[in-house]
């Protein structure tokens, strides 16, 4: 088990993506339909013609006049390298949505992203990771009052047929060993 990956939407209507939780990054970045690199046409791209919800923003997570263009920024991986357009969406995972910005990236390196099984990346790393706390999926999650408490947990399964999962707001207690001691 090296990679944990689940579903997210984009858009609306919704458009389905699997991608991985990636607590080393802080942005939600996508395969575009304006992305022709071998490594975006494997997998679900994101449409932004088809999302009437869709708008164009700077990198920074600020507003973009009407017929200027918006911002593109290159994101560079320990393996591989994105480049992608910021736009702003509807973001839903397992219920929850919140308008956030996300990066469609427009080229992707072939390695690594070409083999991968899933179609993007969901940072979840501190919100200074990210371009800005516009792009920072826990931070649009917690500023809408949507989580039980502002974290995430991870339960990392030993066994094959037991499932591991991302928790959202809360810490599920039938997967802890001892009592979870909390430390100011």
């Amino acid at each position: 088990k090296l990679a944990y990956f689940g579903e997210i939407q984009v858009g609306t209507p919704p458009q389905t993506f699997s991608v991985v939780y990636d607590t080393g990054s802080g942005n939600l970045i996508v395969p575009s339909t304006h992305c022709t690199s071998e490594a975006c046409v494997k997998h679900a791209r994101f449409s932004r013609d088809n999302s009437t919800t869709t708008e164009t923003i700077t990198c920074q997570g600020g507003s973009v006049p009407w017929g200027a263009p918006g911002g593109a920024i290159t994101i560079n991986f320990g393996t591989g390298h994105v480049t992608g357009d910021c736009l702003h969406d509807m973001i839903c995972m397992g219920g929850l949505c919140a308008a956030g910005g996300f990066v469609a990236s427009t080229e992707e390196s072939s390695q690594p992203f070409a083999s991968f099984r899933f179609d993007g990346v969901l940072g979840l790393a501190l919100s200074t990771m990210a371009q800005s706390l516009e792009f920072s999926i826990m931070d649009r999650l917690t500023s809408h009052q949507l989580l039980k408490q502002p974290f995430f947990s991870v339960f990392l399964s030993e066994q094959n047929d037991e499932e591991s999962e991302v928790t959202f707001g809360d810490v599920l207690e039938d997967h802890m060993a001892p009592k979870l001691l909390w430390v100011p």
